[in-house]
């Protein structure tokens, strides 16, 4: 039997649960047991917290590997429950999709449990109780860190302005002259984005080396910290998107530093940062065109967004072009807009689905095509390293044979059984490693471009629908101005 190892340990945890202790641990029981271990199989994440499974890498990785078939490995071993999942939805939800789905069991090398009705009793209590710990070792450091805000004391990394020392903001000077600018020019009637793209063209990085944009201008003008006061507890994380909390919510503390800006500053900042938010329309949610998300800028891979663009004629008068321009050119963050007419867009997709589909036709083969191959990669090394296993097991059955361990039966029946499954491992290999030729990929292929091409030339089908036919099989347009060129990405 082959066996997973997987290991997680934070960074405030003691050395027992040191990633090395937890590893030597589990391999001591695998021996024991006589369980496989393949280093492709060791997941190990480090500094991070048991609470959310979606927040850990190798924990997910591990899962898309048990969900392969055939299945990569038979059980996983973990040190304590509490390492696979601390929160009990999580390890209800896991642990049942890798025994019903995958016939994967998870196993607690400390423990130990019996196939029985008892034994899922106590599994739940175990696992209750790690979650309890978790969310009490929670409240108290959320009380530890309350009490550390209302004393004024720094929990965040530096921000542009200021350096930490000895736990206190202390202000960088050359740092300081950005700030001070920065406010400078938003008072002075220039936008966040056109403040990030003066910032850029200067060569100016913020705290983290990376370029500027106008959600991070916007942070700094927001940031009370400018004027001497620590904020704590201002936002919380939901989802993917992180929110603002009700004011009432903010623990804030005047005079704990040196400001880098007057009071009188920062009001007429907030005042002007108020007017601009009072002119900005509501983002839309409906689909203004079937090419949503899909153009890419060749300078900065930002994605192209929809934009109606302003020419003036000879005779003064105005003439609007609905067309696509780089989003983070729009922040300041790109210095090239890429921006480029619909109907040019258009015509070009139309012109490549087209031409792919004659060449498909023509040549029954993906060779020479922009595609990429979803997880190609990964499976055949997993396929390998199946045949490897299956080689193995062949030449002990024969050493078996060799030392009068079996009888000469059983050696026939091991051998045409591995071989059997040897044939079958090298079969899927070949297939995957010649995807440009595999009639049942170019067929898929093939399908996917004739649906393609009715649904963007059909008037009666939806924007959404055009979208979602285009994405299920074109990764990306990339548009290059300078050299006037749309690059189409295919994937499988």
């Amino acid at each position: 039997m082959t066996a997973a190892l997987y290991i997680r340990v934070s960074t405030d945890e003691q050395l027992e649960f040191s990633p090395d202790a937890q590893k030597r641990a589990l391999i001591e029981y695998a021996k024991k047991n006589n369980y496989q271990i393949d280093d492709h199989y060791i997941f190990i994440d480090e500094g991070i917290t048991g609470t959310s499974a979606k927040k850990r890498p190798a924990f997910q990785n591990m899962i898309a590997m048990a969900k392969k078939k055939p299945k990569p490995f038979d059980a996983i071993l973990v040190h304590k429950f509490d390492r696979f999942a601390r929160s009990r939805e999580d390890s209800v939800v896991y642990k049942s999709l890798l025994r019903k789905e995958c016939g994967i069991k998870v196993i607690s090398i400390t423990e130990q449990l019996e196939d029985d009705k008892f034994s899922v009793i106590l599994e739940a209590m175990l696992e209750a109780m790690a979650e309890y710990y978790s969310l009490n070792l929670s409240d108290e450091v959320i009380k530890g860190m309350t009490e550390k805000a209302r004393r004024g004391g720094v929990q965040s990394k530096p921000i542009l302005g200021y350096d930490i020392v000895d736990n206190k903001r202390v202000v960088n000077k050359e740092e300081a002259e950005i700030i001070k600018k920065i406010y400078d020019m938003c008072i002075n009637g220039q936008s966040i984005g056109s403040i990030a793209k003066h910032l850029n063209m200067l060569g100016i990085k913020s705290k983290t080396g990376s370029p500027f944009e106008a959600r991070r201008i916007k942070y700094i003008i927001q940031n009370p910290a400018y004027i001497g006061v620590t904020r704590w507890n201002y936002t919380h994380c939901q989802g993917s998107r992180i929110v603002v909390k009700p004011e009432s919510e903010w623990i804030t503390v005047e005079n704990t530093h040196e400001p880098i800006i007057s009071q009188q500053t920062w009001n007429e900042a907030q005042k002007v940062l108020g007017t601009w938010h009072k002119d900005v329309k509501p983002r839309s949610t409906e689909y203004i065109h079937w090419l949503g998300g899909i153009l890419r800028c060749s300078d900065c891979n930002g994605t192209l967004v929809y934009k109606t663009a302003r020419f003036k004629r000879k005779d003064g008068s105005i003439r609007n072009a609905d067309g696509y321009q780089c989003s983070r050119y729009k922040v300041g963050s790109c210095n090239t807009s890429n921006y480029i007419k619909i109907k040019d867009v258009e015509d070009h997709i139309i012109k490549t689905l087209t031409s792919t589909l004659d060449i498909v036709n023509e040549t029954w083969s993906l060779k020479g095509l922009n595609i990429e191959y979803e997880n190609k990669d990964d499976e055949i090394e997993l396929y390998k390293t199946q045949l490897s296993k299956l080689n193995q097991k062949l030449e002990r059955a024969k050493k078996a044979y060799l030392n009068d361990i079996d009888t000469l039966e059983e050696y026939k029946a091991n051998k045409e059984m591995f071989q059997k499954e040897i044939s079958e491992i090298t079969n899927l290999i070949n297939t995957h490693s010649n995807n440009d030729t595999n009639p049942q990929k170019v067929a898929e292929f093939k399908d996917k471009l004739v649906t393609a091409i009715e649904a963007v030339k059909d008037d009666s089908i939806s924007v959404m629908s055009k979208n979602i036919v285009l994405k299920t099989f074109i990764k990306s347009i990339i548009y290059n101005k300078r050299e006037d060129t749309l690059t189409t990405i295919f994937y499988i």
